[in-house]
C-alpha cells in the first residue's frame, strides 16, 4: 500500500489514533518550557517589584489552563501548514508522527530559547523594533553587535536541527508497527475546525487577561503560542489599516478610524484626542524654546578642544578599583575648571545622541545648522577626527553637518587599524593610540592663522569593552566577549572599568599634545553620549532604559565661564557654550554648575514619532511614560510630558512634510 492510500483524508479520527495523544504531549511541553523559562527570568510568579497579580496559587492553575489552550491553537496552526506537506512524503508512519511532533515543538522551543537567553542581556526590553533602531536599522549591524549572545544560541538551535534528523531518519519504515489506518494523517478540515476553536477561545482568554496590567497578560504574551496569535489578531483587528490592532500595546484606540491611533499626531485644539494619551493637545500649548542661536558671536575665541566619549558613565569619573583611580586624568581636569552630577543624555543612542549634541536640538534633521556653522562663522578652523564609523545610524549623520569641517577623520578612514571583528560601521573601532596619532599629525601640520575647534571622539569603551590593543592599567583580569555575560557581572563590570581607564589615558596624552602643540587661550569639554548598564538590573548595554546607568554621563569643562543650568542635557551644550564665548573673557574663569529646582530635561527612546520611553528629568526625580502601557496615564503631572512630546512629533512632522 502506498503513503498517499495509507493516508487517504478522513472526516475523523479513527480509534487509538495517536494524534491526540501526539496534541496533548506538544502542548504540555509548551506549556512546560514556557512556565520554566518564564520563572527563572522574571518574577511573574513569586512576586516582586511592580510584579501585579502574580501567577501562584489559584492564578497559576488559571494560567496553565489558559497557556494549554493557546498552545493548542499554535500547535494545530502549524500542523494546519505542515501535515499536508507530510501526507505527500515518503516517510513512514512513525516518522511522519515524529516530523509532526519536531515540528510542532521544536521552532516554538526556539524561540522561547533565544527569548530568554536575551531577556538576560535586554531584561523586559524584547522589542524588535527598538532593537533595530538601536542599531541604525541594519539587520546585519544588530547581528554583528550581538553576536557573543546569539553564538550559543545558534549553536544549540544547530544541535537541536541535527537531533531532530538523525530522530526521523532513525525511525525507518522498516520498523512501522500497529495499524495503519489509525496513523492516518488528520483530514485538513478537521485540523482547522480545531484551530479556529483554540484561536476563538485564545483571542477570548488574551482579551480577558491584558484588559489591564498584570502578570497573568505578561506570562501569556511571553510564551511562544501568545506572541505568534497576538500578532495574528492583531492583524486581524486592523480595520482601519493604520497598523494598530486592539491585541498588541499600545493598544488601537479607534479601530475604525485611521487618523488615531497611539502615535498618530495629535492635532492641536480640534477636540480629539488622536493618540488617546494626554487628551486634546492645547491649542496654546508652547513647548520649551531651543537654548541656542543660529548666528552666535562670540567675543572670547579660545581653542576649544571637545572630547565625545563612547558609552562612559557618570559614576566611573573619581573611581577607584583594585586600589587604582580610574579616572585620574579626569579628576585632575575637573579641578582645574568644574564637573557636573547632573548631566544627561537626552536620547541614550549612539548616533541620536551626538546630533543632539552638536546640534542643540532634541529631534535633529537634515540641513539644521550645528556647531560646524558657529564656529565657522566665527573665524575658525573646524577639525572631526573619531575613532568610530560617523556614518553608523545613516538618518542622524547626515544631520550633523560633519563633512563641512575643515578637516575630517573617522574610522572608516584608516580600516588597517580598526580592532573590530567584523567591520560594521557600528563596530568599527580605531584604538585610541591611532586617534591621538591622529590628532597628532593633524596638529603638526595645520597653520596657526585661525583658532581651533577640534573635536575627538574615543570609542573605546563600547561593547565588548575590550580589544588587543587596550593597555592593562588596573591590574584585573579581561572578559573576552564570550564571557560578557549575566553570571559575570563583576567580571564584565572590570572589563568596561579597565577600558575606561585607557581612555582616561587616551585624555591626558591628548591634553599634553593640545596644549604643546596650540597653547594659548584655550577650552576643553570632555563628555559622552550615554552611559551603560552593566547587569545592574539585568540589562547589558544601553538605549533599553532612561535610568541613570544608560543616561547620566560625564560632563567637565575647563576655560568657560557662566553660569550652566542643571539638570542639562546633552542637547543643552550647544546654547551653554555659545553663552560663555559669548561674554566677555574674565580671569579666572569657571563655569559655575547652578542647580535650578524645577528644571526639567526631556529623555526619549529612541524615534520621536514612535518612542518606546519618555522621561522628564528633574535634579531628584524623574517622570517616565513606557508607551506600550496598557493604560494612558491619567496623572496631570504626566501632561508636560505628553505635551513636549507631542509639540517635537508636529515639528518634526512639519519640517520632514508628513504634516
Amino acid at each position: 500500500m502506498t503513503p498517499e492510500s495509507e493516508d487517504a483524508p478522513a472526516s475523523r479520527l479513527r480509534a487509538g489514533s495517536p494524534w491526540p495523544l501526539l496534541l496533548g504531549l506538544c502542548v504540555t511541553v509548551l506549556t512546560a518550557a514556557d512556565t520554566l523559562l518564564t520563572a527563572r527570568a522574571t518574577k511573574l510568579f513569586t512576586g516582586g517589584f511592580l510584579v501585579v497579580e502574580p501567577r501562584s496559587g489559584v492564578n497559576l492553575a488559571i494560567y496553565l489552563v489558559e497557556s494549554l489552550v493557546l498552545d493548542v491553537a499554535l500547535v494545530l496552526g502549524i500542523w494546519l501548514v505542515a501535515l499536508p506537506i507530510l501526507r505527500r512524503t515518503t516517510l513512514g508512519r512513525w516518522q511522519r508522527l515524529a516530523a509532526a511532533g519536531l515540528v510542532a515543538l521544536v521552532p516554538p522551543l526556539w524561540f522561547v530559547y533565544i527569548r530568554y537567553e536575551l531577556s538576560r542581556f535586554l531584561g523586559g526590553v524584547l522589542d524588535p523594533d527598538l532593537w533595530l533602531d538601536l542599531a541604525g536599522g541594519s539587520r546585519v549591524e544588530w547581528l554583528a553587535q550581538a553576536h557573543a549572545q546569539l553564538i550559543p544560541v545558534a549553536l544549540s538551535i544547530a544541535a537541536t536541527l541535527a537531533a531532530g534528523v538523525f530522530l526521523v531518519r532513525a525511525l525507518r519504515r522498516e520498523s512501522d508497527s500497529g495499524p495503519r489506518a489509525s496513523f492516518a494523517i488528520p483530514a485538513l478540515s478537521l485540523v482547522a475546525g480545531g484551530f479556529l476553536a483554540a484561536s476563538l477561545a485564545s483571542a477570548g482568554i488574551l482579551r480577558v487577561a491584558c484588559a489591564r496590567p498584570n502578570a497573568g497578560c505578561e506570562t501569556l504574551e511571553r510564551k511562544a503560542a501568545g506572541a505568534a496569535l497576538i500578532a495574528l489578531f492583531e492583524r486581524a483587528t486592523d480595520f482601519d489599516l493604520d497598523g494598530y490592532g486592539v491585541f498588541k500595546t499600545p493598544v488601537d484606540q479607534a479601530p475604525l478610524d485611521p487618523s488615531r491611533h497611539p502615535f498618530a499626531l495629535d492635532v492641536p485644539g480640534d477636540g480629539i484626542d488622536q493618540n488617546g494619551v494626554g487628551g486634546d493637545h492645547p491649542a496654546d500649548y508652547l513647548a520649551p524654546k531651543d537654548d541656542f542661536s543660529d548666528g552666535p558671536r562670540f567675543r572670547r575665541k579660545p581653542n576649544v578642544l571637545v572630547i565625545f566619549l563612547e558609552g562612559v558613565r557618570a559614576d566611573l569619573v573619581g573611581s577607584e578599583l583594585n586600589g587604582r583611580r580610574v579616572t585620574p586624568t579626569l579628576e585632575t581636569l575637573a579641578a582645574e575648571g568644574a564637573s557636573s552630577q547632573h548631566t544627561y543624555a537626552n536620547s541614550p543612542y549612539t548616533a541620536l545622541s551626538r546630533g543632539q549634541l552638536v546640534g542643540g536640538r532634541l529631534v535633529p534633521y537634515e540641513g539644521q545648522t550645528t556647531w560646524i556653522e558657529d564656529f565657522h562663522a566665527n573665524g575658525y578652523e573646524v577639525a572631526w577626527i573619531s575613532g568610530q564609523d560617523e556614518s553608523f545610524g545613516s538618518l542622524e549623520s547626515q544631520m550633523l553637518g560633519i563633512y563641512r569641517a575643515d578637516y575630517y577623520f573617522d574610522a572608516r578612514s584608516d580600516t588597517d587599524r580598526d580592532v573590530s571583528r567584523f567591520g560594521t560601521r557600528g563596530t568599527r573601532i580605531i584604538p585610541w593610540k591611532g586617534v591621538n596619532r591622529r590628532v597628532r599629525l593633524f596638529l603638526q601640520r595645520r597653520s596657526r592663522e585661525r583658532p581651533l575647534f577640534l573635536y575627538v571622539n574615543y570609542g573605546d569603551t563600547h561593547h565588548p569593552y575590550d580589544h588587543a590593543l587596550l593597555d592593562d592599567i588596573l591590574g584585573l583580569p579581561r572578559l573576552p566577549a564570550s564571557k560578557i555575560r549575566p553570571e559575570n557581572p563583576q567580571g564584565v563590570f572590570e572589563t568596561y572599568a579597565n577600558a575606561t581607564a585607557n581612555v582616561d589615558r587616551a585624555i591626558g596624552e591628548l591634553l599634553v599634545l593640545w596644549r604643546e602643540k596650540v597653547g594659548g587661550d584655550s577650552a576643553v569639554i570632555v563628555t559622552s553620549d550615554h552611559g551603560e548598564a552593566l547587569f545592574e538590573n539585568g540589562t547589558l548595554g544601553h538605549g533599553l532604559a532612561l535610568d541613570e546607568a544608560q543616561t547620566r554621563v560625564p560632563l567637565v569643562v575647563t576655560g568657560l565661564g557662566g553660569v550652566w543650568p542643571e539638570p542639562l542635557g546633552l542637547s543643552d551644550l550647544r546654547g551653554a557654550l555659545q553663552r560663555s564665548l559669548a561674554r566677555h573673557a574674565v580671569e579666572p574663569e569657571r563655569v559655575v554648575f547652578a542647580p535650578v529646582p524645577g528644571r526639567r530635561i526631556l529623555q526619549y527612546v529612541t524615534v520621536i514619532g514612535r518612542p518606546r520611553f519618555l522621561c522628564l528629568r528633574a535634579l531628584d526625580s524623574e517622570l517616565a511614560y513606557d508607551t506600550t502601557q496598557r493604560a494612558a496615564p491619567d496623572d496631570p503631572s504626566f501632561a508636560p510630558l505628553i505635551w513636549w512630546w507631542e509639540g517635537l512629533q508636529l515639528l518634526d512632522a512639519r519640517r520632514t512634510g508628513g504634516g
